[in-house]
């Protein structure tokens, strides 16, 4: 298979385009810059078309000379291509490509780019990340700290790819701004659990059906989780303790699951992960990499001494089970985790088929000791 390198567009310096053939039908497309691949698709199968080198090369162009700023994150949530525009609205260097979470906080110290208006940063991003790429499509408005304010689309592949496009919307009235901010701070506030910065309970299970109904064929694992003996946690050391556990938790979550998994608190100690294109190992590690920090962390500073644990309950979709079904599987895991010593997880037993052992059970390692599955 031959490749051919085409040249950069007058004035393009970030981005060059390569395009595989074989004999003359290209049949994938790598958009790469300095340094690395921006991203890598068959073209048919990406948007049902082939397309020419010559197509292929003036979408490069006009991406990059477009006054719309346009940008493009991984999986990982690392920015991978910027044009121009969105160098200049978020005051990045050539050369710099930091993930959205850095891109936020260098708004936030050098006063340029996205304005967040936010005492405690972190909990702002928190609570951003919480909603972040959760959507195959979403849009939200931002404000700049040169005063622009932006109409922002945000599309989500299944892999976790992210593009983003910022339209200029400036001239709209500022009594319309004013009514259309108060109107997205009144939503976001409807789908965020308030103390921890994660989904609530409604925004979990509308995204989970969601999820289920427009993309049926995608494997899922759902993870039921309940922080142990919280109640004492709360009679011991006080309610504001209690609180600085959960939050611990919910960042920890958060830390440890990609961008296109959704987390959410869906009770008082309570809280569910629903991982797409994933599957019971890949969330068995997610847990037990959990559990090696819970061992060492210290969440209160006045208590160093003190350590918490959680019970956790997974389950795989299986075919012809919808959104309900999951849940009640992962929750029926959960209390057996609970029944059974707490402190290690359990997998729901319609979901140990395939890794059985030679008496037809189930077992896997908790933080301290090996548990058999039934």
């Amino acid at each position: 298979m031959a490749e051919e390198v085409l040249s950069h567009a007058p004035g393009c310096k970030t981005v060059a385009c390569k395009i595989r053939r074989k004999s003359t039908i290209p049949v994938h497309i790598s958009l790469y810059r300095p340094g690395g691949t921006c991203m890598s698709w068959p073209c048919g199968r990406m948007w049902g078309v082939h397309l020419d080198p010559e197509i292929v090369e003036a979408l490069v162009a006009l991406v990059s000379h477009t006054e719309q700023a346009v940008s493009i994150f991984d999986e990982s949530d690392t920015l991978r291509y910027a044009n121009e525009a969105f160098r200049t609205i978020m005051g990045l260097e050539p050369d710099e490509y930091p993930t959205w979470a850095e891109l936020m906080r260098l708004s936030y110290s050098r006063k340029k780019g996205t304005r967040i208006d936010a005492e405690d940063m972190e909990a702002w991003l928190s609570s951003a990340r919480g909603r972040r790429g959760k959507q195959s499509f979403r849009f939200n408005e931002a404000d700049l700290y040169d005063g622009r304010w932006f109409y922002v689309g945000e599309t989500t592949l299944p892999n976790g790819w992210m593009l983003c496009v910022f339209s200029d919307i400036t001239s709209l009235a500022t009594g319309q701004r004013k009514l259309r901010y108060e109107r997205d701070i009144a939503r976001r506030a409807s789908l965020t659990d308030e103390l921890t910065g994660l989904s609530n309970r409604r925004s979990m299970f509308q995204r989970f059906n969601e999820l289920a109904k427009l993309s049926p064929d995608i494997p899922v694992v759902v993870v039921m989780l309940d922080i142990d003996f919280f109640k004492a946690v709360n009679d011991q050391f006080g309610h504001d303790a209690g609180d600085t556990v959960l939050r611990h938790f919910s960042s920890l979550l958060q830390q440890q699951t990609r961008r296109n998994d959704l987390a959410g608190r869906i009770g008082g100690e309570e809280f569910l992960l629903v991982l797409p294109n994933a599957q019971i190992d890949s969330a068995a590690a997610l847990l037990e990499r959990l559990y090696a920090i819970l061992a060492t962390a210290s969440p209160l500073a006045a208590n160093p001494e003190f350590r918490y644990s959680f019970s956790a309950g997974i389950a795989a979709a299986n075919v012809g089970e919808g959104a309900q079904a999951l849940l009640r599987h992962a929750d029926e895991a959960l209390y057996e985790a609970k029944s059974n010593g707490r402190n290690h997880y359990r997998i729901h037993k319609s979901d140990l088929s395939s890794q059985q052992d030679a008496d037809g059970r189930r077992f896997h390692e908790s933080p301290t000791d090996w548990r058999l599955l039934q």
